[in-house]
């Protein structure tokens, strides 16, 4: 009973202690100070001493924890272990350990009953309706005892009526029950057939009814949840059961999807503490927002999609011990309403946070403090997070490689990110498309190793930085670079772009820029397609470029509205589109190339 006591404890649970006998046939109640788990050993020997104590507390109550108060998680696992029973009015106390009692029962007058309240040490007195059920007598303990015992058995609810998938899937009549990789355990499907023994993964069954039916398994299974790519049953019909309990000892190491496309906002049971996996436990839960307090332990590696497309849910994890965690790609991906503290998450073994906050439009919470030492991938980490603008300058990023949209879309982020290590990275595409508000210094980036600077600053208007210090010499793309950066107008000439094959729409709409480059090495370039259109500014002497690869040069001065340099020496003769080269623009046709 280590586990249960030390839940209580962490939860900071304390209550008096009343030790109940019988005498005579009267019950009788003696009262000991409100202490915690942590009493001394003469309160423990005392308390041990009482005559059948433990069996005197069975079938007794307790009041339950609101589900949103820090002493949830506590109540939930004692629940889980099988040490409590659950209902309706709070829960009875099936096992009672004498050196440190769970429940407060009856007072001598035998009429006042109380319950623990998370919020406060004390025990709070409540009224004798919220506990309805429980044993007002010595005699009543037994069957009591018995109608509350916690079940060992797994119990599930399956509605063959419901449609996986919404509407458009079929109904769930047709069932495979989710378990799998070693299975040994008997199941009893509810509908009135032969209790069934399996040792095979996802056993099947087919209801004849239209109902909801209650489904009985016991025993063990290594695996429960989504079913396996190219199964006759897809990942959906995990959505048409609602696990009610999780039985004890069953040995689940993972939970993939075990509650994907969950209906309800709340009523799932939490899997036991063997398991180590939660990827996609909730997803495309749109509407679950559960308090799942004490849900993750330090045997948790993997919250990879966890609450990928929860959108409703936004209850607190922080208590959560995430140290042993690897993954947490796409963790938080479209839960638009998440907006609790994580701080104090230990993450020194996560590798992946690759789509992590993506479209977690509400999420804004400190997590500059994580141990990112490890991670290797930030691609689209904030994409479309369009709240959050937290500093970031604590993370250690040595040995992140790609960058891919990491801040695209997230219009509100506006931090100081020049301290990141930056040695390994290969990509910046879209690193800060559309991350309007950002503009901040980045010239002591190392970008030696980038080979793709795509759209790195498409759309990211306010950005104005110098970036010439920038070692480019392996960047092969630079189109659409910066598109419409609408402020930006830094020095770019000495860059070498020896190796960058595509220009294409790489200043287009970048209406203020005007800086020399006209040393570029642009020999490799084979793409041009509307470099400079739309610009209101440029104006510089671009005449002694090498475009002799070059294939496409259509609207590559469209409406550039400033520029009327001569392009005249320039080799076109590979060159097959160039349609609308300066339409819009002032080049007079003693200035165009002489296209074949």
């Amino acid at each position: 009973m280590t586990s249960w006591r030390a839940a209580i404890d962490l939860a900071s649970i304390m209550v008096g202690v009343l030790v109940i006998a019988v005498v005579g046939g009267i019950l009788t109640a003696t009262v000991f100070a409100v202490i915690p788990w942590a009493q001394d050993g003469a309160a423990k020997q005392q308390a041990a001493s009482a005559a059948d104590a433990e069996s005197a507390f069975r079938g007794l109550h307790l009041g339950k924890p609101d589900a949103t108060s820090t002493g949830y998680g506590a109540y939930q696992q004692l629940v889980d272990d099988g040490l409590l029973k659950d209902d309706i009015d709070g829960l009875c106390v099936d096992t009672v350990d004498p050196s440190g009692f769970v429940a407060i029962t009856q007072s001598s007058t035998g009429k006042a009953w109380f319950k623990a309240d998370s919020s406060s040490p004390e025990p709070v007195k409540a009224t004798q309706a919220e506990f309805a059920g429980c044993s007002e007598n010595t005699e009543a303990l037994g069957s009591a005892q018995a109608a509350q015992a916690p079940d060992a058995t797994m119990a599930l609810t399956i509605d063959t009526s419901r449609r996986y998938f919404g509407a458009s899937g079929s109904k769930c009549t047709a069932f495979a029950l989710p378990i799998a990789g070693t299975v040994a355990a008997t199941v009893d499907w509810g509908d009135g057939s032969i209790v069934q023994t399996v040792t095979n993964q996802y056993p099947a069954h087919t209801y004849a009814a239209d109902k909801v039916f209650t489904i009985k398994v016991d025993g063990t299974f290594t695996h429960y949840g989504q079913y396996p790519v190219g199964s006759t049953f897809d990942m959906g019909r995990t959505g048409c059961v609602t696990v009610e309990h999780w039985g004890k000892d069953t040995g689940t190491v993972t939970t993939n999807g075990v509650y994907a496309n969950y209906p309800a906002a709340s009523g799932a049971a939490r899997p036991p503490r063997t398991v180590t996996s939660y990827r996609n436990a909730f997803l495309g839960a749109s509407t679950f927002n559960q308090n799942v307090d004490g849900w993750v332990g330090s045997n948790v590696t993997d919250m990879e999609s966890m609450f990928n497309g929860a959108a409703a849910f936004n209850q607190p994890v922080s208590t959560w011990d995430t140290s042993q965690v690897t993954s947490f790609k796409s963790l938080f991906e479209g839960a638009a309403a998440f907006n609790q503290p994580v701080s104090a998450w230990k993450t020194p073994k996560v590798t992946t946070m690759e789509r992590m906050f993506l479209m977690a439009s509400a999420f804004d919470q400190d997590i500059n403090s994580w141990d990112t030492s490890q991670v290797t991938n930030l691609n689209q980490t904030f994409l479309m997070a369009s709240a959050f603008n937290h500093p970031l300058d604590q993370w250690k990023t040595g040995k992140v490689t790609v960058l891919l949209q990491t801040f695209k879309s997230a219009p509100n982020f506006n931090q100081d990110i020049s301290s990141w290590n930056t040695s390994a990275v290969t990509s910046l595409g879209e690193t800060f498309t559309g991350a309007t508000a950002f503009n901040k210094p980045l010239e002591s980036w190392d970008v030696s190793h980038v080979t793709d600077m795509s759209s790195a600053f498409f759309l990211a208007t306010a950005f104005n930085q110098d970036l010439s210090s920038w070692n480019t010499a392996r960047v092969t793309d630079m189109s659409q670079m910066f598109r419409s950066a609408s402020s930006f107008n830094k020095p770019l000439g000495s860059w070498d772009v020896s190796k960058v094959t595509s220009f294409n729409t790489m200043f287009d709409g970048a209406t203020v820029f005007n800086q020399d480059l006209g040393e570029w090495a642009t020999s490799s370039a084979i793409w041009m397609s509307s470099m400079f259109g739309h610009m209101d500014a440029f104006n510089q002497d671009i005449g002694d470029w090498d475009t002799s690869n070059v294939t496409t040069m259509s609207d590559m001065f469209w409406s550039s509205r400033a520029f009327n340099q001569d392009l005249s020496r320039w080799n076109v003769a590979k060159v097959t589109d160039h349609g609308s080269f300066s339409g819009g623009s002032l080049l007079t046709p003693a200035h165009l190339p002489l296209f074949p």
